[in-house]
């Protein structure tokens, strides 16, 4: 009787964690989006990066090419292209987009603001869900920054 209990208690444990599990990794944070110029602050746990940030959580805002300041189309453009990618909001200054995993489907989300003004784009990017996402958010930035570069420098602006 006492191995049966156990059993429904570590099974029923489960259960409740993989709903909460599912549901946050389902739902976009309440914080996204851009307040007096400010994106959400990311965690102290390693699982985001930021241009806003500082310290193991920075990674460099994206600067247009000198001339190329209308090139805030193309980031989005590049988003639109990735089979793994969904653009939830889009506007002349902000983009909003969630990125999946191939396998589990984690999902992470990614903002970009245009300072028009500074010229540079700010981004963020989060995993919704764990502690840890071993690089994933950075390595995603880079990549991006990678193909905006290279799209900005072919592209007529």
């Amino acid at each position: 009787m006492k191995k049966l209990l156990t059993t429904a208690l570590i099974t029923g444990s489960a259960a409740a964690a993989g709903v909460f599990f599912t549901k946050k990794n389902n739902t976009i944070p309440q914080n996204t989006g851009v307040y007096r110029g400010r994106m959400a602050p990311v965690s102290n746990i390693p699982n985001a990066v930021s241009s806003q940030a500082e310290g193991n959580r920075y990674v460099a805002p994206f600067y247009p090419p000198e001339g190329k300041r209308n090139s805030w189309a193309a980031l989005g453009e590049i988003i639109e292209r990735k089979e793994n990618a969904e653009i939830i909001t889009k506007t002349d200054d902000y983009l909003h987009a969630v990125f999946h995993s191939p396998k589990l489907r984690f999902k992470d989300d990614v903002e970009f603001y245009f300072h028009q003004e500074e010229g540079h784009i700010d981004v963020r990017s989060a995993a919704r869900v764990g502690s840890y996402d071993m690089g994933v958010n950075r390595e995603r930035v880079e990549q991006l920054r990678e193909e905006y570069k290279n799209a900005v420098a072919i592209r007529d602006l």
